[in-house]
């Protein structure tokens, strides 16, 4: 019992990861964007993905409009959430 108190999870194991931020970020140049281009808020572009990429932005890019977008067009192709195993 002693040892699994040891080992249990404290508060800092169930919060989420917080997005790393470097203490002296590099400047880039100006060929690499900062932000994600405009056609990729377009529900037409989506359905130009392949399903694993759709199935990625689902998973790593929760709670944005990308995986709404992302999720429309995989309930287009019939693929659908079990709840009961979440996959």
């Amino acid at each position: 019992l002693d040892s699994s108190r040891r080992n249990m999870p404290g508060s800092v194991d169930t919060e989420r990861p917080k997005q790393y931020v470097p203490g002296n970020p590099y400047r880039t140049p100006s060929c690499f964007p900062d932000l994600p281009a405009p056609v990729f808020d377009s529900p037409n572009f989506f359905s130009k993905f392949d399903t694993d990429t759709l199935f990625f932005i689902f998973y790593f890019q929760q709670g944005t409009q990308h995986q709404y977008l992302a999720a429309r067009e995989l309930k287009k192709q019939s693929w659908r959430y079990h709840k009961k195993f979440l996959t």
